[in-house]
């Protein structure tokens, strides 16, 4: 049992009310020997909940809601990372824990070097729990102790929202949508003109680089589809904004994945 547990138990049952939004990068390699980097991960779309153990009995509750809450999204976006709090657990016994326990994670870190940080989330206590998402790497919850699962799920789904949501109207409600999303190949951006127009289809990158522009003359009213073909792009977060004549344009965030 490792040093302070007893005052890291009363910690743990803190809500810390930590007001930091942005998450903090890490590179590191899992217990598999799969290296990692968190914000690469973030900007292909993922929506990640990382849960740090000492491993302990105490830890057990809040490290099975975290599991059982990823696993019952069934979205293979949302991924679940056991992390060793200090770096001072071997893999082997990470993994024995957390099987005794029937806890499945997606990928298990032993934390050598203390790379991914939990007192980058403010403070301290086991079991902590954070999910990220989205491409500003938004953190949706950070919770010490054992987590609600509704609550959870909620940041879940606000953490995926934030990786295909619409980020610009300027009131046009153009209907625009990209399918699939994440897309590997091709995508198909749908879009209903309430009247005939003139259109515009670009491709931002994250920067905000135009890296695609297409003009289609006088589109007719109604339901409309333009195939874009993504094989050339590299993985990442891109937008694609649409201006129909000049009422305006919408925007919405899409993912390529390799």
């Amino acid at each position: 049992m490792k040093a302070l547990l007893s005052a890291l138990f009363v910690v743990s049952l803190i809500n810390p009310g930590f007001s930091q939004n942005a998450a903090v990068d890490f590179t590191a390699t899992d217990c598999a020997g799969n290296p990692h980097n968190f914000f690469s991960e973030l900007n292909g779309g993922k929506a990640i909940v990382i849960t740090w153990v000492m491993p302990c009995t105490a830890c057990i509750p809040g490290a099975s809601v975290a599991s059982s809450t990823v696993l019952n999204t069934g979205n293979p976006n949302v991924k679940f990372y056991l992390v060793d709090d200090s770096g001072d657990t071997p893999c082997n016994t990470l993994n024995s824990w957390a099987n005794t326990n029937s806890i499945t994670a997606n990928a298990v870190f032993d934390n050598i070097g203390n790379l991914i940080k939990m007192a980058d989330y403010g403070s301290v206590g086991m079991p902590k729990t954070i999910v990220v998402g989205g491409y500003n790497h938004e953190v949706f919850y950070n919770y010490n102790g054992t987590p609600s699962a509704s609550v959870l799920q909620t940041a879940i789904d606000k953490a995926l929202n934030a990786n295909t949501s619409v980020i610009e109207n300027n009131d046009l409600n153009l209907g625009l949508t990209v399918f699939p999303n994440p897309v590997a190949t091709d995508a198909r951006l749908n879009y209903t003109l309430v009247k005939p127009a003139d259109v515009k289809i670009e491709i931002l990158d994250l920067l905000g680089k135009n890296v695609f522009t297409q003009l289609l003359n006088n589109q007719a009213a109604g339901n409309q589809e333009y195939v874009l073909n993504l094989d050339s792009y590299p993985a990442g977060i891109y937008f694609t904004r649409l201006t129909a004549g000049d009422k305006g344009s919408q925007t919405t965030r899409f993912c390529v994945v390799r």
